[in-house]
């Protein structure tokens, strides 16, 4: 049974379906947020430091362009075009440079987007309607990657990968555009760091990931636990409060059964015992004298008569000695108490009761037996009366029985206390969540049944 099945028929509606309905969304969005936040972030990160590796391979073009492209570039162009001897010149020193960097060849282009020289073979291609020949003719900078899927009609001499760096070639004195340099960079290395680069970003969104999503689902499960504990401490609230209702009720019943117990000993002692010593001290006279004499009893039978009576009161106000280690052995005391009061016997069947129980039970199931016995005798007038007593489950039942119509109605013994009477054995009860219940049985008579789960 789930905790809502527990507390609706205790009249608690705290229904934990709904907020937990209203978790599923924000389990979904919490869960899509912590994956795809990290993995934003992740290709961000990537794609600025793609952007930084260009930026920084450009800045090498531009400074090769400027620092050795150009020189060349404005001595030829004064001359109208490069001698073969330049050309040697040029090689020679691009290859001290190639030894000590990435540089895989340079090609300086006239402003018609022809190949003036090339250190990477004959170039026969014009170049003036590509998009980045035309950027660096407007004075900018710009770059292409080379790579196995986008190599097709480039240099067909230079190992891929490679980028391709454009830079505008300018006048030392009037800053005149006059050409544009092409640098060839190996990037195989730079592509390298890139992936690794990448791998890392992957690996620590995928972890950032991981951490969001637990966070998500622990703050989920940490507001079902809330959830769950509200609805302990409201069911909590509400048992208290019944419980405090149920000890108020208790203790106005106890209140009215001791002042009823009290008024009843009050009628025993005033109707027995105080009568007959009033009958005592009217003794005195000898009329009086001769009156008790005459109805066959003398002084000192009176006097035990009295003892004999206020004993009974007072056995039935004390509780007998009871046994701790056998619950049917102190109801077996009951039964042998009745038999010899009333000389009825009684057939009981004690086998199936649990052999201990709480003492506070026990003394209660001791009054259940004592009062029905007295009942059944008082009531039925039957000259025998049954007591059974087995355990159902997790259930203690007691019955006491009487087989019907007898000799009639009998005075009960005054050792049975009505002032006890069925209503305290409720009260008794009450405590122990137990019931009480009388019924007709099949021999004409009836059956008090008590019902109660030991703790």
């Amino acid at each position: 049974m789930t905790l809502l099945q527990t507390l609706r028929p205790l009249g608690l509606n705290f229904d934990l379906r709904l907020p937990l309905r209203r978790s599923v969304p924000a389990l979904i969005l919490g869960i899509g947020l912590s994956n795809g936040m990290p993995t934003a972030m992740a290709f961000y990160v990537m794609h600025e430091f793609r952007h930084a590796q260009l930026l920084d391979a450009q800045a090498a073009g531009e400074l090769l362009t400027e620092g050795f492209l150009a020189p060349h570039t404005r001595r030829a162009l004064r001359n109208g075009t490069i001698s073969d001897t330049e050309a040697q010149e040029m090689n020679r020193d691009f290859e001290r440079i190639a030894d000590v960097s990435p540089i895989l060849g340079a090609v300086i282009w006239d402003l018609e987007g022809n190949a003036i020289y090339s250190s990477v073979g004959i170039i026969t291609e014009n170049m003036f309607l590509q998009d980045d020949f035309q950027l660096a003719l407007q004075g900018g900078s710009s770059h292409v990657e080379v790579t196995d899927m986008d190599a097709f009609d480039r240099h067909d001499t230079v190992p891929l990968p490679y980028l391709e760096l454009y830079a505008p070639i300018r006048t030392a004195d009037t800053g005149e555009l006059i050409a544009v340099g092409e640098t060839l960079m190996d990037i195989s290395q730079m592509l390298i760091t890139r992936r690794d680069a990448a791998q890392s970003v992957l690996i620590a969104s995928a972890l950032a990931s991981l951490a969001l999503c637990f966070l998500v689902v622990l703050n989920l499960l940490q507001r079902a636990r809330l959830l769950q504990q509200l609805a302990d401490a409201s069911h909590l609230v509400l048992q208290n409060n019944r419980l405090r209702q149920s000890a108020d009720r208790a203790r106005v019943l106890a209140s009215q059964s001791n002042e009823a117990l009290l008024n009843q000993l009050g009628a025993e002692i005033h109707d027995g015992p105080v009568q007959v010593l009033s009958l005592l001290m009217l003794s005195n006279d000898l009329d009086q004298s001769q009156t008790i004499k005459s109805a066959g009893m003398d002084r000192k039978s009176l006097i035990s008569s009295v003892m004999t009576e206020l004993r009974a009161i007072s056995d039935g106000l004390i509780l007998p000695e009871m046994k701790a280690d056998s619950l049917a052995g102190s109801i077996a005391l009951a039964i042998a108490r009745h038999e010899t009061l009333t000389g009825h016997r009684v057939i009981c069947d004690l086998s199936g009761l649990p052999r201990t129980v709480d003492p506070e039970l026990a003394v209660c199931l001791f009054r259940f037996v004592q009062e029905g016995l007295t009942n059944a005798f008082r009531h039925a007038g039957s000259a025998t009366e049954h007591v059974t007593g087995r355990l159902k489950g997790q259930e203690i039942v007691l019955t006491v029985s009487d087989g019907g119509s007898g000799a009639g109605p009998l005075k009960a013994p005054i050792t049975s206390h009505r002032g006890l009477g069925l209503q305290g054995i409720r009260n008794r009860l009450r405590v122990f969540d137990g019931t009480i219940t009388l019924l007709p049985n099949a021999e004409g008579g009836m059956d008090l049944t008590l019902r109660v789960v030991p703790a």
